[in-house]
């Protein structure tokens, strides 16, 4: 409950009226925020919990607001794509979020081609689709007859 709480609070600054000092304090809640979630333990109950409800949804609009309208710049940036990079994802949560196609287009958006960021956002988006997939493979479900579908950890 309070971990939704902090994520209302980073998505949204109704309480500032001008535009650029609202961009910044989302800039920073966003970052703190990201930073709490980086900091959990992939195992962690909670961090499952709002991940079923959505997280990567409410992501995919900030990486969008950083893209399109350059709610802090590079830093957010990359500060959001080391913080997502390892969350227990499946598949479904990153096709319905449309977030890893969003991640995959980094690369080729303005904010990185050409910059002095350019190696460090491609490292990044790097470091995503693998620890992704990984934990894809790892969270595919196996379909039991009559029991529904059950998350297992595949084998390496």
């Amino acid at each position: 409950e309070e971990i939704k709480g902090c994520l209302e609070l980073a998505s949204n600054a109704a309480e500032i009226e001008n535009a650029e000092e609202k961009g910044k304090v989302l800039a920073q809640r966003r970052a703190v925020f990201l930073a709490i979630i980086g900091a959990t333990p992939p195992n962690s109950q909670a961090l499952k919990g709002i991940l079923n409800n959505g997280l990567l949804v409410t992501i995919k609009s900030w990486l969008d607001e950083i893209l399109n309208l350059g709610l802090g710049g590079v830093d957010l940036l990359l500060h959001l794509l080391g913080s997502i990079a390892m969350l227990p994802v499946s598949k479904e949560m990153v096709t319905s979020s449309k977030l890893g196609k969003q991640v995959a287009a980094v690369e080729k958006h303005s904010i990185c081609k050409g910059g002095m960021n350019e190696i460090a956002i491609k490292e990044r988006v790097s470091k995503v689709k693998e620890e992704w997939s990984a934990s894809v493979k790892r969270m595919k479900k196996v379909i039991s007859p009559g029991t529904g579908s059950v998350a297992v950890p595949s084998k390496r």
